[in-house]
């Protein structure tokens, strides 16, 4: 597939990589949730709560709050293919995936946090 190819000095000259960037999060966290579930051995297509999207929500934080993070980091991964535009394809796939990697990571350590913010509460007693 050749893209800009009529132009001396493309924008995204890998835009392939580009368009990957549009649809990472998704893809990604598809082929994620087949893996985990397959290497548990259950069927990849048994639905589940493995989600991207299901490590905010499942540690109390709002379906609101989870889009506008996903959108945030589906921004940055968009900034992140455009800096890398001037690397080999190759590289910027492997770093978009890595990247991805340490934002799932990321992300279960927030839920980590959080879970240890309820525990570690001070607790109020009112007394009349």
């Amino acid at each position: 597939m050749q893209m800009n190819a009529a132009s001396f000095d493309p924008v995204l000259p890998h835009t392939p990589v580009f368009v990957l960037s549009l649809v990472l999060i998704p893809v990604f966290d598809t082929i994620r949730a087949f893996a985990i579930r397959t290497w548990k051995g259950k069927s990849p297509f048994v639905a589940d709560k493995t989600h991207i999207h299901h490590l905010l929500t499942n540690q109390g934080f709002s379906h609101g709050f989870a889009a506008k993070l996903i959108s945030f980091i589906h921004g940055f991964i968009l900034l992140e293919a455009y800096w890398l535009r001037w690397i080999r394809q190759e590289y910027t796939v492997l770093i978009l995936f890595v990247v991805m990697l340490l934002i799932t990571q990321l992300l279960k350590k927030i839920s980590i946090v959080a879970r240890r913010q309820k525990v570690n509460a001070p607790i109020a007693i009112y007394t009349d």
